[in-house]
């Protein structure tokens, strides 16, 4: 498996990506707006359909999605009830369903932990299994096999902050940064 992310440049064209060395390209990003998944620019989902199209020229490519990034808000507020997570989690399965994905990437810097000024609170290592857990089950619903991953730091801090071996239990697998 080779997976690279793609950050929507202006210049930069999905059909200028080495994607015949790639198995797995994440479009980067989405945020959590609202509390649901959605791009800040809705013209950057121009740039999305065009990476899609590229499964044509290649078919073995899975195309996913990630949300969050850095400096990226809202996770911690969106995790924190059943229903919030609900919400987010039903925004997922639309986002993907409607844009033909095969995956998702949550890229949240950082559970438990304020950085970049986004909001944390301590409830969010649990809140994140269970986000974690609640995805990988709707996700598990669409025609479409999705893959779901999440960005990890490599630092004890964020491990201290997640409970990992529940957290692999849905993930297919993590992305350390």
């Amino acid at each position: 498996m080779v997976m690279g992310y793609y950050v929507p440049e202006k210049s930069y064209q999905p059909e200028q990506l080495p994607l015949n060395q790639l198995t797995h390209i994440i479009f980067s990003f989405t945020n959590v707006i609202d509390g649901e998944m959605k791009f800040r620019n809705k013209k950057t989902g121009e740039k999305l359909k065009q990476l899609v199209a590229q499964r044509k020229k290649h078919p073995h490519l899975k195309v996913m999605i990630a949300c969050g990034g850095w400096g990226a808000d809202g996770f911690s507020d969106m995790a924190y009830t059943k229903e919030t997570r609900d919400k987010f989690v039903k925004s997922v399965v639309d986002f993907n369903t409607k844009s033909e994905l095969d995956g998702l990437d949550m890229d949240w810097e950082y559970p438990a932990i304020p950085a970049a000024s986004t909001g944390a609170r301590p409830e969010d290592k649990k809140n994140f299994t269970l986000l974690m857990k609640e995805l990988r089950k709707a996700l598990n619903t669409l025609k479409r096999q999705q893959v779901l991953t999440f960005a990890s730091a490599g630092w004890k801090r964020y491990y201290d902050n997640i409970e990992l071996k529940e957290v692999m239990l849905y993930a297919d697998f993590m992305n350390v940064m």
